[in-house]
C-alpha cells in the first residue's frame, strides 16, 4: 500500500499536520510508502524548514512507513530535497528524492515488494 499527498502552498506547520492525520488513520497497513509531492509548492523550501519537515516526518513515520519519495521539480528544490534526504537517512528512514513521478512510484512499489 502507498498513500501519497500534495502540499502546494501549504506551510510546514498544516504538512505536519496532514501528516500526522494520515499517520493516525486505522485503516492503513502497519508499513507502507509514502509520497511527498513538493512540485506544487510554492515557495522553495528554507534550509530550516528541510531539517523540521525531515525530523517531523522520521518522528511521525517511525515503525509505519518502510519508505518515503520525495517528488521536486528539480533544481534547488530537489537540492534541497536532497538535504531532506540526508537529515532522514540520518535518522534511520529509507527516502529518495525524484524529479519522475513513475520512477518515484515504482522505488515505492519496489519497496514494498522486497519486505
Amino acid at each position: 500500500m502507498r498513500a501519497a499527498f500534495r502540499f502546494a502552498r501549504k506551510s510546514a506547520i498544516r504538512r505536519v499536520q496532514t501528516l500526522s492525520a494520515l499517520l493516525a488513520d486505522p485503516g492503513l497497513q502497519l508499513c507502507f510508502g509514502i509520497l511527498i509531492d513538493a512540485r506544487g509548492a510554492s515557495s522553495r523550501f528554507a534550509l530550516g524548514e528541510a531539517q523540521v519537515m525531515a525530523e517531523s516526518h522520521c518522528r511521525l513515520s517511525k515503525g509505519r512507513v518502510r519508505r518515503t519519495a520525495l517528488l521536486t521539480t528539480g533544481g534547488v528544490q530537489y537540492g534541497v530535497g536532497r538535504m531532506v534526504q540526508a537529515h532522514a537517512e540520518y535518522l534511520g528512514l529509507e527516502m529518495e528524492v525524484f524529479t519522475d513521478e513513475t520512477r518515484a512510484l515504482a522505488w515505492l512499489e519496489e519497496g514494498l515488494a522486497g519486505g
